[in-house]
């Protein structure tokens, strides 16, 4: 038997042997979570947009903070 918590971050499996195991899950990081996309050439809107929804972010020369920082 399987189970995993709601919010995905643990699965509990047990046994006909009444054990009873935890697990902690993982979830890997995206590949473009954090990278800077300012001086990237050559791309279009929806290229953009892509990347961003991968975690790509643009950081306001003004300011160190991303400007899709959530």
């Amino acid at each position: 038997m399987l189970s995993l918590s709601y919010n995905e971050q643990t699965l509990l499996s047990g046994s006909q042997g009444e054990a009873i195991n935890c697990w902690t899950t993982l979830r890997p990081a995206p590949p473009y979570e954090g990278a800077i996309i300012n001086a990237a050439t050559g791309l279009m809107e929806a290229q953009m947009r892509t990347l961003k929804t991968l975690e790509a972010v643009e950081v306001n020369s003004s300011c160190s903070m991303p400007t899709n920082f959530r």
